[in-house]
């Protein structure tokens, strides 16, 4: 049977920082709104990345325009006209739609909070362990600064966001089984959104086999049946099951993971690989120091499955910091909570701390919405120029910024500078470039327009 301890609400919680017990504002809930705050700062300061969001607005505005999902690829030079299959092609509209509100500015506005969402279901799957809010706004900030590089606006921050509902969902279950119900309800929807769904199959499949370890005969069957329902939930989508074919396929092709470098294997040489190897030895350290790790075959089994996803390509570093905050509450020891007059603090600091928070997130904001209007102030006012997301066949002698903002949608592809590369001839749509100077790691023009 499963075991009793995990039936209970956190050790700590019987301290008694019930309501009226204190001001709202204590020092433990302060440190975690900072650490939220500071992950919306972050999110607001990020331009948005020309190479991967561009082409995924112009296909929104492409289905808007024709009432219909792209079949067939009409933005890559060397692949148009072929078979396409468009996984993510809800995000693409969502993406669109925002664009066509409050274009890039909006995009970032709504990446921050989409961010910030995000985390903050990941510290209340941490409450469901602990009390301690110290604690887990520790552990939000050291996932947070594992899995940073991986927050962009694109499709994947939607996944982001389910496979936080996920964690907390599993976390509820613990001591209401019904929740995990749930679960299968968000796989119709992470179908047709982003890839990433098999990260989220793979969550309850470690749920059967921790169910097998604590031999709780029941968890295992309930959760088999979570995933059965939830496999057959992915099918709700235009392309049935393709669509788990492409999921997987995508990930595994060695072309892919050679020339695009978020999809090859983590190196402890970058900063990403730095903070990854950081984040696992806080990890092993909350092993080495837990009371019974045992009792947490899930976080155990979790932590081995996203570790190797982390350090088999950069893209896996997402879900294993956003795993790690639960792991390392679950392992930690329990405390008694500190009395209540201890975490008050000085009012006045608190609320100074959060006027200098609100006036920061103005400044990340203003910061990060400089880029994409100087971007647009470049673009081309014509008619119908600016919405034409790079929508040109490069001419002769164009200068391509490749990193950064050289796709950038309703900008001409004449963005000169540092990294820039020339076309030495003019590209026919449907045909392949020729071989290209300058410090492109790939085809060029892999979602570039074809006209």
């Amino acid at each position: 049977m499963q075991e009793t301890a995990t039936r209970h609400p956190p050790v700590e919680a019987a301290a008694g920082h019930g309501k009226g017990s204190g001001p709202w504002l204590s020092m433990p809930r302060l440190w975690l709104i900072v650490v939220l705050g500071a992950i919306g700062l972050m999110a607001l300061a990020r331009v948005p990345s020309a190479i991967d969001l561009a082409y995924h607005v112009k296909v929104g505005e492409l289905m808007v325009a024709e009432g219909a999902l792209p079949r067939t690829d009409a933005l890559a030079w060397t692949t148009a006209g072929r078979p396409w299959l468009d996984q993510n092609w809800g995000a693409q509209l969502v993406l669109y739609g925002i664009w066509r509100l409050g274009g890039f500015p909006l995009v970032v506005v709504v990446n921050a909070l989409v961010a910030v969402a995000t985390w903050a279901l990941v510290a209340a799957a941490c409450r469901r362990r602990t009390a301690n809010l110290r604690l887990i706004a520790g552990a939000v900030l050291a996932g947070y600064a594992a899995a940073a590089a991986t927050f962009s606006a694109r499709p994947q921050m939607f996944s982001l966001l389910l496979f936080a509902v996920e964690l907390y969902l599993l976390e509820v279950a613990r001591t209401r089984p019904r929740a995990a119900l749930a679960i299968p309800l968000l796989m119709p929807l992470w179908a047709n959104l982003h890839g990433a769904f098999v990260v989220g199959v793979g969550l309850l499949a470690i749920e059967v086999a921790a169910a097998v370890w604590r031999r709780d005969r029941s968890g295992a069957v309930r959760y088999l049946l979570v995933t059965a329902a939830s496999v057959a939930g992915l099918l709700v989508n235009p392309w049935g099951v393709g669509v788990l074919g492409y999921a997987i396929s995508l990930p595994t092709n060695r072309v892919v993971s050679k020339l695009i470098t978020e999809w090859a294997p983590t190196s402890i040489h970058d900063l990403t690989g730095i903070l990854v190897l950081g984040a696992v030895v806080v990890l092993v350290v909350a092993l080495v120091r837990a009371p019974a790790p045992h009792r947490v075959p899930e976080q155990l089994l979790r932590m081995a499955l996203l570790g190797g996803l982390a350090f088999w390509a950069v893209r896996g570093v997402a879900w294993f910091g956003l795993a790690l905050p639960v792991a390392l509450c679950a392992l930690a020891r329990p405390r008694p909570l500190r009395p209540v007059g201890e975490d008050r603090g000085v009012p006045a600091v608190n609320v100074l701390v959060l006027a200098t928070l609100v006036v920061g997130a103005g400044g990340g904001l203003a910061a990060g919405q400089a880029g994409p209007r100087r971007l647009a102030s470049a673009a081309d006012r014509r008619p119908g120029g600016h919405r034409r997301l790079a929508g040109r066949q490069p001419a002769a002698g164009t200068d391509v910024q490749l990193p950064g903002v050289g796709l950038l949608p309703g900008v001409p592809l004449r963005a000169a500078g540092a990294g820039g590369i020339r076309l030495p001839h003019r590209a026919a749509a449907g045909g392949p470039l020729d071989p290209l100077p300058g410090r492109d790691r790939g085809p060029l023009g892999r979602r570039a327009a074809a006209g």
